[in-house]
């Protein structure tokens, strides 16, 4: 048993007393022998070691036994965050433009149906009043040959 930690995540070595530890560890195996009576066992929390929090982040995770280099690791790490960021900005960028493409192309559409819906109102419209118009015109020319005596359908 060696009495140092080494964080992963920082690389900061804590020590622990081994020492401690060791009688803790005796006591906790005597105190767990079968007794005659159960009032004498007690609460054995207070026998358990606390673990250090780490000198360089306060951080009691990712803890391991020993004097360990995890530098390559963290480097690694650090490499592989950066890479991640390098990518990152032009991914984003890329489906920014791909949705706004998508985006734009909607707002097309409806404008485009828009404005066909009010050409076919105006179209529907002047169509109306074309009908109207030419109605009005016809009616004194269908007058005029009835009282010729031609009758609707003549080409007189």
């Amino acid at each position: 048993m060696t009495p140092y930690l080494t964080r992963q995540r920082c690389n900061c070595v804590t020590f622990i007393d081994l020492q401690r530890v060791r009688r803790k560890a005796d006591q906790l195996a005597a105190s767990m022998q079968p007794l005659n009576d159960a009032d004498e066992r007690g609460d054995t929390t207070p026998l358990y070691e606390q673990v250090p929090k780490c000198p360089g982040c306060g951080s009691t995770r990712y803890l391991r036994a020993g004097v360990v280099s995890f530098q390559e690791q963290i480097e690694e790490e650090r490499n592989a965050i950066k890479e991640f960021e390098r990518r990152r900005v032009p991914a984003t960028a890329l489906l920014q433009r791909i949705a706004r493409g998508f985006l734009g192309r909607l707002e097309f559409r409806r404008r485009l149906l828009e404005s066909e819906r009010y050409l076919r109102k105006i179209n529907r419209a002047a169509t109306r009043v074309q009908t109207r118009v030419h109605g009005r015109l016809q009616i004194p020319l269908l007058k005029r040959r009835v009282k010729m005596g031609g009758g609707i359908f003549s080409g007189n």
